[in-house]
């Protein structure tokens, strides 16, 4: 306990020496169109490099974004800026509604049985089973309450918290029906069962878990709505042929 608190105010006093550097690369970041929390973990790798201090501040704002829509995302589902286009219709949830059904099945039982041996091993099971379970219901809110977003010429495309990549409108050379063949080559997938490809003039920064980033020219996505979407973008569909 002690050495992780010393770790809890390390960090807390290495974050306040890079706060300026942090909250300048996180402001280009949000006007470059990005979410907060992915401008915050990108604003880490600009301040700290791709080291491990880098790392762990990434791994902290991921945890705690994570929480945050586990615990609040349904309070703040709706507040967007600019246009959105739904992106959950053509996911299927089963398997992580099912994960979130067998945690609180699993805790009560397991809080019981263990309670009776020992009381703090008991609750240390049940904090770990409440963090389990704000990890996949997080992912869940995030997957369904982070649509596309157009504002200002700036196409924000989601898939929940997993992936998040923001494209200017003027950089979008091809808009193409997705098969098969065109998903797989795309150099990033957001969201299940892709409908949609979007060729780019140029590469553009794809960001992941954690703070990872790639980079990638090509983009399938799913969209609910495609004529609504090519509509506000401006684009007529492609034809892909097999």
């Amino acid at each position: 306990l002690v050495i992780l608190i010393a770790i809890e105010v390390l960090l807390a006093l290495v974050l306040v020496s890079r706060l300026s550097a942090i909250a300048r690369h996180a402001g280009v970041a949000r006007r470059a169109g990005h979410s907060t929390s992915t401008a915050l973990q990108a604003a880490a790798i600009r301040s700290f490099g791709g080291g491990k201090q880098s790392f762990i501040v990434r791994v902290a704002i991921a945890e705690l974004t994570l929480l945050y829509s586990g615990a609040l995302g349904w309070a703040f589902a709706h507040r967007t800026r600019g246009i959105a286009f739904t992106n959950r219709r053509r996911s299927d949830d089963t398997f992580w509604i099912a994960a979130a059904v067998m945690i609180v099945l699993e805790a009560i039982p397991v809080h019981v049985l263990v309670h009776n041996y020992s009381p703090v091993a008991a609750w240390i099971l049940t904090i770990l089973s409440a963090y389990s379970l704000l990890w996949v219901v997080g992912d869940l809110f995030a997957r369904r309450n982070r649509p596309h977003l157009l504002h200002d010429g700036l196409l924000r495309l989601n898939h929940g918290l997993r992936q998040e990549v923001v494209v200017s409108l003027d950089q979008i050379e091809v808009v193409k029906e997705a098969d098969a063949q065109a998903v797989a080559q795309a150099g990033a997938v957001l969201g299940e069962n892709a409908n949609l490809v979007i060729e780019l003039a140029e590469e553009v920064a794809v960001y992941g878990w954690f703070g990872t980033m790639s980079k990638a020219r090509v983009i399938a996505l799913s969209v609910d709505e495609p004529d609504r979407f090519l509509q506000a973008i401006g684009k007529e569909p492609r034809k892909t042929h097999s």
